[in-house]
């Protein structure tokens, strides 16, 4: 004799916005086959994943919803008047929960979204909430059915033990109804088994979770048996069910169900044969549709299988798996018989051994539709009448409608396409809405950090589509994607894209999280996310990117897959390579800076992020984006979902980007999905041929080579530019022609401002000696000029993306130049303004530099015109001032001759006047220099008359002391040497012009006097001589306070009033590591300027040995607006080497809150690394000779890049003994770097 069982199944419910609709046919389906003719016993059975966080579990919490509960759970048990409920609460996921106790679901597997919120939500949705005697006070009845796992471990979880019990009983044992309330009696919710009694046969039921669990959701202090936790071990988790199984045979079940949420249909294959006395398995967690031919699916929807699939279990007995899609979409019914010894057989008693051997009239999906339900009951109002379930159904989700239209009344953006993000695109190739998706993360990500290049995210986060399949053309029976549908109700048109789609899709709504990565981490990022990769399988480790193109070949062993790998722009075109031939192309340790999820940082998914943030936390620097604080403010377009999530990331994006609004100009996403032989982000080499990395930006350029600097203490240190490499399609945008260009080495002083809002220009100083490099020409084009070539110190520009920081553009900074006299350089012997070098083919040692834009010190104070002062470090130098609009380069001999290392502006207060400090680098000391200038002084009009360059006087700083006539109280360099100690002073005038003296010795021909004539008259007005000037600052805060290095010196050989001083002056004023000086001026009377001297650095104080002290040989500094100098060292007179732990030239920073001796008052940085020899080819002919490299040009960028100030900042290398290959070839003269200096998030928060 057979008995007929009927299974009807479901699996990852998961309650979308689409359950409104669906939901309620899906009970009614369920309400009429379970009376269906023929069935000898019915259960209804769900493989889990019965809810997941989004809009239909959330607005379950809104307070509307109270008496629409009540009223479900009245009807449900047939309760009225008095001994009805009335106060049942509403709380996320009691919706989706009361859908299947009103269905009658008979059991359920435990899925892994159930956890995505902690084991205390599971708890809240499952337990009951009994208060005082009788039903009014109830505030909720939890499940009406056992939730299962076999291989879950409860025990030590708070929230949960209590609800488990390893005892298998029948379901009705579960129960938390009325008749429990009133009883005062609560059992148990979840269990490894249940039997279920279906027309007087008991049914057992066997539920096992993913052992993936742990790295895919959050399960708290349940956790997964062993062995096998953690890997889909199928051989390992049979042999923890088996027990369970046998336990149902021992009590003489011969009818065992196996109901599973592995999450690939692929393994409840291979599970299946692997146990004994399982005659079905449903198949859960991977919506895979099985389906025959005859069986009219969902438009759009295809099957991966027969329904169901015929297989053998351990005993070599017939077993079936079910599965269908999920989402309310199908009922799956499975209609089959069982002979007396509990086998499938067919309808002649025979075991079944095919499809064939089961009546297909009666077994598949049915789908949801209102025609089916309308076949079944005879109309569809039939099937959702108020007495059904399927109306009782509807009532509920109705009650949940106006909830959802308010959030598809805000609309954020507009597409012209469907956004691809059904299960079987987004966990398998790259899609349409992935790439939108990865794409906004890494748009926010930028905001707050411009060094944020790669996106990745996980296609499991991706829950639904963005878009409607519609029949096309109408009545074909032809169905196509296509953009959202309108939605009057909400006054939402086509194609635009609401809160409640952006909720609906991206359900989970991680929070964004930055880290940093190797570019071999990154490598190992992208093979995990195609490791699991395989026909038929849908991982959620699948990814979707923004800012990477990836080939991989899906037969290679996993980890081993990806082939090609590049940085990409947003036009896809490529920036960088990260591999090829699957191998790390370029330094594997370089940098690079990735936004993620935080499921995904915190190792979910089994993503390694939280392996290498542990590994090295300030390297990987995370950042989370998400505010903690819950009262945190939501700013911007879109305040539905916190700041920092990826739901808030698409709403801003798109409403930047693709805004819903009637502009005809502004766009609508228009990027249509491809199938996966025409993808480019990641492209499957098993379908098509790789191409990622062919496509190269004319601009967007970022060395491939490694670091010639370590960043320290949290720093990272990022490189822009190698020596060596050649910038291809320049503009030439002030000489007029374009093309390739390959900067010279010897980098040294920058500049930088905003050239728009997308664009930062840096220029910089290549410090060459005049015969030095490779040729350059200037006066390009111009008619009145032939090109004039030249050699020597130069300067370039480069253009820096905000959005990306790589150079867009390069190239020399200026055409025309004008010599001492102003007029055009027609000849190199024009800017030769040592009249004792007669053979220079260029400009002689551009060192330090300074920009300068209008205005800087407030309306009309400082100067009139943005430029850029390049100094001359050779002898009898002028300095060189650049119009950072026209590229003319203008010599202005007013502030004097000297080695000038650098000026820096002070703030006279007056509009007509400009004051700059200047130091000059002369051995063995030199004067600090003040010139005041007035603009339009001379009366020309011209370029540097109009900013006070051509009419001015100099002034050199000397001690009041000095100044007082008693000699006997003089201070010299022997006197000012501590740490903390002040010397008040006065600038005396210098007499830097005498007509009358032109041609005479120490005057040029123009009458402007040498280096030497200073030298001598500052001797004579008692001026200080200081231990080489090298760079200056002035204090971002406060116009009027500067700093300055002195790199450090022996002074032999320093004269006072012509005469030699004796040997004991030279040793007591000795400054072998150097020092750091701060300056407050006063500028009240501009004839008669004072400034007070203070050192706050010295470093022959800092270490008994010299080569110790935490800076040695200052030379670059600058002053940052959140109180810190950053200070480049420069090897003079100490020998960095001497030191028993001897350091490479670093980077110091000094924090000026604290003095010389507090901890922390000097810190390193950063610190070149000698190691590192780039390009290709070139090598180190110094390798030994400690600090014989230097760091230089250091200068705050932050808030041009819309950054905290003192955050970022650039610099450059000079490697004095890197030469051969590409720079031998090439004549670039040695090699070096351009740079990036990121300091560690905690600093931003001094700014």
């Amino acid at each position: 004799m057979t008995y007929t069982l009927q299974l009807l199944h479901a699996s990852d419910l998961e309650g979308s916005v689409d359950a409104i609709g669906k939901a309620p046919n899906f009970a009614a389906l369920v309400d009429k086959l379970e009376d269906a003719a023929g069935i000898d016993g019915s259960v209804t059975l769900s493989a889990g994943d019965n809810y997941i966080s989004g809009p239909f579990f959330s607005a379950a919490g809104d307070p509307s919803l109270r008496a629409p509960l009540n009223a479900a759970y009245n009807a449900l048990f047939g309760l009225s008047g008095d001994t009805a409920y009335s106060d049942l609460r509403e709380a996320p996921g009691r919706v989706d929960i009361s859908i299947m106790n009103i269905v009658g679901f008979d059991a359920s597997a435990l899925g892994n979204h159930e956890f995505d919120l902690g084991t205390g939500v599971v708890r809240e949705i499952l337990a009951p909430d009994f208060r005082a005697a009788g039903l009014a006070d109830d505030r909720w009845v939890g499940s009406q059915f056992p939730y299962l796992s076999a291989n879950l471990d409860f025990s030590a979880d708070p929230n949960l033990a209590s609800l488990f019990t390893a005892d298998i009983l029948p379901n009705t044992a579960f129960a938390s109804g009325p008749d429990q309330s009133l009883a005062g009696t609560t059992g148990p919710k979840i269990a490894p088994a249940t039997i279920i009694e279906a027309g007087g046969q008991k049914i057992g039921v066997v539920g096992a979770t993913t052992p993936l669990l742990e790295s895919i959701s959050s399960p708290g202090d349940t956790t997964v048996k062993d062995p096998g936790a953690g890997s889909n071990d199928m051989a390992a988790l049979a042999s923890i069910l088996q027990p369970t199984i046998d336990a149902l045979k021992a009590q003489g079940i011969n009818k065992i169900i196996l109901t599973t949420h592995l999450q690939q249909l692929s393994l409840e294959k291979a599970l299946v044969p692997l146990l004994s006395g399982v005659d079905i398995s449903i198949a859960g967690g991977s919506d895979s549709i099985l389906a025959n031919a005859d069986d009219p699916l969902n438009p759009g929807d295809t099957a991966v299988d027969t329904y169901p699939v015929v297989t053998k279990n351990k005993d070599g007995d017939p077993a079936v798996i079910v599965s269908t899609d999920g989402e309310y979409s199908y009922v799956g019914r499975l209609v089959v018989h069982f002979n007396d010894n509990g086998i499938l057989v067919d309808a002649a008693g025979v075991p079944i051994d095919a499809v064939a051997d089961l009546d297909a009239a009666l077994n598949g999906p049915v789908a949801t539709s209102d025609a089916n339900v309308a076949a079944l009951w005879g109309s569809l109002e039939a099937g959702l009448a108020e007495d059904t379930k399927g109306g009782q159904v509807k009532a509920l989700v109705d009650s949940l409608d106006g909830i959802v239209t308010a959030q598809d009344s805000a609309t954020f953006g507009l597409s012209e396409v469907f956004l691809e993000g059904r299960r079987t695109a987004v966990r398998t190739e790259e899609t349409n809405f992935g790439n939108l998706s990865a794409d906004a993360n890494l748009w926010v990500a930028k905001e707050t950090d411009p060094g944020v290049v790669v996106s990745i995210k996980n296609g499991g986060g991706i829950r639904n589509p963005i878009g409607t399949i519609v029949e096309e053309p109408a009545g074909s029976g032809t169905y196509v994607t296509a953009p959202t549908q309108a939605n009057p109700a909400a006054g939402k048109e086509a194609g635009e894209i609401s809160q409640l789609d952006i909720a609906d899709s991206l359900r989970f709504n991680n929070a964004l999280t930055l880290v940093t990565v190797t570019a071999e981490q990154l490598l190992q990022v992208l093979e995990h996310g195609v490791a699991a990769a395989a026909p038929g399988a849908t991982p959620g480790q699948f990814p979707q990117v923004g800012g990477v193109s990836f080939s991989f070949d899906p037969d290679l062993p996993a980890g081993e897959r990806v082939q090609t790998a590049a940085i990409i722009d947003e036009d896809g075109n490529r920036i960088e390579w990260l591999a090829q031939d699957g191998a790390v192309v370029g330094d594997p340790n370089r940098a690079i800076r990735v936004v993620t999820l935080n499921f995904l940082a915190d190792g979910g998914d089994s993503y390694p992020f939280n392996q290498f943030i542990e590994a090295n936390p300030a390297f990987a620097n995370r950042v989370d984006l998400s505010p903690t604080d819950p009262a945190a403010p939501l700013t911007g377009a879109a305040t539905f979902a916190k700041d920092g999530t990826e739901q808030d990331a698409l709403a801003e994006y798109l409403a930047s980007e693709f805004p819903a609004d009637d502009d005809a100009a502004t766009a609508a996403f228009a990027v249509a999905d491809t199938d996966t032989a025409h993808d480019t982000r990641i492209q499957n080499l098993a379908v098509r041929e790789d191409t990622v990395g062919t496509t190269e930006g004319a601009m967007g350029f970022t060395t491939k080579e490694a670091s010639l600097v370590d960043g320290l203490e949290g720093y990272t240190a990022k490189p822009l530019l190698t020596v060596g490499e050649t910038i291809t399609n320049t503009t030439g945008a002030f000489t007029g022609i374009g093309g390739d260009y390959t900067p010279v080495g010897l980098l040294d002083g920058i500049g930088a401002f905003k050239l728009d809002d997308d664009t930062v220009r840096l220029i910089v100083n290549h410090e060459a000696s005049p015969n030095q490099g490779a040729t350059y020409t200037v006066n390009n084009g111009l008619a009145n000029a032939e090109p004039l070539t030249l050699q020597g110190a130069r300067v370039s520009y480069f253009d820096i993306s905000t959005k990306d920081m790589s150079i867009e553009d390069a190239g020399q900074a200026y055409n025309r130049i004008f010599d001492l006299e102003g007029r055009l350089v027609r000849d190199v012997a024009q800017i030769d303004t040592n009249p004792n070098d007669a053979e220079a083919k260029g400009f002689d040692r551009f060192c330090s530099a300074s920009f300068y834009d209008a205005n800087e010190f407030g309306t009309d104070l400082g100067f009139a015109d943005p430029l850029y002062v390049a100094p001359s470090e050779g002898n009898n130098g002028v300095a060189w001032i650049l119009d950072v609009e026209t590229g003319d380069f203008y010599a202005a001999p007013s502030l004097g001759r000297g080695r000038w290392e650098n000026v820096t502006t002070l703030n006279t207060g007056d509009p007509d006047k400009v004051a700059l400090l200047l130091g000059d680098d002369s051995y063995p000391a030199d004067p600090l220099y003040l010139y005041v200038g007035t603009k339009n002084g001379y009366g020309d009009g011209s370029f540097l008359d109009r900013n006070g360059l051509k009419d001015g006087q100099l002034f050199a700083w000397a001690p009041d002391a000095n100044l007082d006539g008693v000699a006997n109280n003089d201070i010299t360099p022997a006197d000012f040497t501590r740490p903390g100690q002040e010397v008040s002073g006065t600038f005396v005038p210098v007499d830097a012009y005498d007509i009358t003296k032109a041609g005479d010795e120490g005057y040029d021909d123009l009458g402007w006097a040498l280096q030497s004539t200073l030298y001598k008259q500052v001797e004579s007005l008692n001026g200080f001589f200081f231990s080489r000037i090298e760079d200056l600052s002035t204090n971002p805060n406060d116009g009027t306070e500067a700093t300055f290095a002195a790199t450090g010196t022996d002074f032999n050989g320093i004269t006072k009033d012509g005469v030699p001083q004796v040997a004991q002056f030279a040793t007591e004023a000795v400054d072998t590591t150097g020092s750091v000086y701060t300056a407050e001026f006063n500028l009240d009377d501009l004839d008669a300027p004072e400034a007070t001297l203070k050192i706050i650095y010295r470093g022959d104080a800092d270490a008994a040995n010299h080569a110790n002290a935490v800076l040695r040989s200052p030379d670059n500094l600058d002053w940052t607006k959140n109180g810190f100098i950053y200070v480049n060292e420069d090897q003079a007179q100490v020998n960095f080497g001497d030191s028993g732990d001897p350091h490479e030239a670093s980077i110091v920073r000094l924090d000026l809150a604290k003095e010389q001796g507090d901890d922390g008052f000097g810190v390193r940085v950063a610190e070149i690394n000698r190691s590192v020899l780039v390009p290709a080819g070139t090598a180190d002919s110094s390798p030994d000779d400690v600090g014989r490299w230097e760091t230089s040009g250091i200068l705050d960028i932050s808030e041009l890049f819309g950054k905290a100030a003192g955050t970022l900042l650039a610099f450059d290398v000079q490697a004095h003994s890197l030469g051969g290959g590409v720079i031998a070839d090439k004549a670039l003269i040695e090699g070096g770097q351009l740079l990036f200096l990121t300091a560690p998030d905690e600093l931003a928060l001094i700014a």
